[in-house]
């Protein structure tokens, strides 16, 4: 009788895993020390750590029967790809996978309130610490220029200090001319920010006040003739020729976006 009743419990509370698709795609790993399971139970053995930025080949997606498991809930059971466990074959949960055909820099340009975003970039970064995959630029390079950018955001909207029309800017922009201050000229400037004539490239725009070689544009303005300025928003220089300085809306605001030479 012991054992018959032992039979039902363990058919009750014992479901065997069920195998919803097979599949052959390969995916990243999300976080830092995700387990590799030898079966799909989180009471099943550890094969050892999967980091984020580890690639596996999805082999099979299984239905989580654990108890108080959500509806998606998914084991996958897959092989990896890449990292310290590569070759190896187990199950890892869903959450901890990106999915089919995303990359860590798809995440990148998530929509996340300004004031949630720093944050946001700080933990895609630790999520992802051996992503070895390189598009343009690195996976920690970009994400390092998005925090910069989102700290003059999170600055500017502090201080409050905005153009509603390109006019204004421009009258403020003569006065910051005639008595040039980085400071200054960092406050009306956008955040996106491109230095032409030291980079030659649109690629990547950073504040004004993360540029290194800013005595070049306090040196320009120096002899700079303000009643020369055109529609461009460019200006005469006798000793460096035409030096200009793009103004463009953002949010409804208008900044200065750059600054180039020209002939």
């Amino acid at each position: 009788m012991k054992k018959i009743l032992l039979l039902i419990f363990i058919a009750l509370h014992c479901k065997k895993p069920e195998i919803i698709e097979s599949v052959n795609d390969i995916r990243v790993i999300r976080g830092t020390n995700i387990h590799l399971r030898s079966n799909p139970s989180t009471k099943s053995n550890s094969l050892g750590f999967l980091q984020g930025g580890n690639e596996v080949k999805i082999l099979q997606t299984i239905k989580n029967t654990e108890q108080n498991s959500q509806n998606n809930d998914l084991w996958f059971k897959v092989s990896v790809y890449s990292g310290m466990l590569e070759k190896k074959e187990g199950y890892v949960f869903n959450k901890f996978v990106l999915n089919e055909n995303e990359t860590p820099f798809d995440l990148l340009s998530k929509k996340v309130k300004l004031e949630e975003r720093l944050a946001y970039y700080i933990k895609l970064q630790k999520d992802f610490p051996e992503y070895e995959r390189v598009e343009l630029y690195g996976l920690s390079e970009l994400i390092d220029y998005f925090k910069i950018q989102t700290q003059c955001l999170i600055d500017q909207k502090r201080k409050n200090f905005f153009f509603k029309d390109k006019k204004s800017l421009i009258n403020h922009f003569h006065d910051i001319l005639s008595n040039y201050n980085d400071e200054k000229f960092s406050s009306i400037s956008s955040c996106s920010f491109i230095w032409y004539d030291a980079y030659q490239t649109d690629l990547l725009s950073y504040p004004f006040i993360s540029y290194s070689d800013r005595n070049v544009l306090e040196e320009a303005v120096k002899d700079i003739d303000i009643s020369s300025g055109d529609n461009e928003n460019c200006y005469e220089n006798p000793e460096k020729g035409k030096i200009c300085f793009p103004i463009k809306e953002e949010d409804g605001n208008f900044f200065v976006s750059g600054f180039y030479f020209t002939k």
